[in-house]
């Protein structure tokens, strides 16, 4: 039998209906990449696998995430199963719908009601995409890899410039990926390579001595984000 895959600190799995809504949540997460290191899954419908195999493989997203964030818009079955997956893992998440905004004189009300499995849940609701946005970033901001990622950036007196790198450097991994130092190096240079007022390398190891990456050495080798 497959083994559980390992938990990468970094990883959100976002689970969300197709239609109206993942554009939304595609579109901030899109935004915000460069400013946090972390990788967000979301699943699309055209994966060409059947639906068994969907299944698995969302399974195993979930599994390697550490938090999750699902939208309980329009009462989603596929969401629900989901987010009831992550639950029984013991999964940090977080439950968000997209309210109406009001017409003078009414109330913001839901697009649609929600199904009874998931009323009990605490919802984080938004009417715009600042507000989808603002709730996305404070969940980010409590993931314990962010919240050591702007520590150590503090702590080493990172300017806009190296941030950016590092975040590069994070998303090169993104997925469990892992790379060796000097090919995680060109890859980097590559995407910046105008700038050299950033040592890479030695960025990598700063990055390693704070526990915001793995290096491991020798003929299995390579630098990869860590795993709980």
């Amino acid at each position: 039998m497959p083994t559980d895959p390992p938990v990468i600190e970094n990883q959100f799995f976002v689970g969300v209906p197709w239609k109206r809504i993942r554009p939304k949540f595609e579109g901030v997460i899109d935004k915000l990449k460069d400013e946090y290191p972390v990788h967000c899954v979301i699943f699309g419908r055209n994966t060409g696998q059947d639906a068994d195999d969907l299944w698995r493989s969302i399974q195993r997203e979930i599994q390697a995430s550490a938090a999750t964030i699902f939208d309980v818009t329009g009462s989603n079955a596929n969401v629900a199963l989901e987010f009831g997956y992550a639950e029984a893992l013991g999964k940090q998440r977080v439950l968000t719908r997209y309210e109406r905004k009001a017409r003078k004189g009414q109330t913001a009300r839901a697009t649609s009601s929600i199904m009874s499995d998931l009323a009990g849940k605490v919802r984080v609701p938004y009417k715009n995409i600042a507000a989808l946005t603002k709730a996305i970033q404070k969940e980010l901001d409590r993931n314990p890899y962010v919240v050591r990622f702007h520590n150590l950036a503090k702590a080493n007196r990172w300017g806009k410039r190296k941030r950016k790198v590092a975040i590069a450097i994070v998303h090169q991994l993104d997925g469990g990926r892992r790379l060796r130092k000097p090919e995680l190096t060109v890859n980097v240079e590559t995407l910046f390579p105008n700038m050299t007022t950033v040592d890479i390398p030695k960025l990598i190891d700063e990055m390693g001595a704070g526990k915001l990456l793995v290096i491991k050495r020798g003929r299995k080798g390579g630098v990869y984000i860590p795993r709980l």
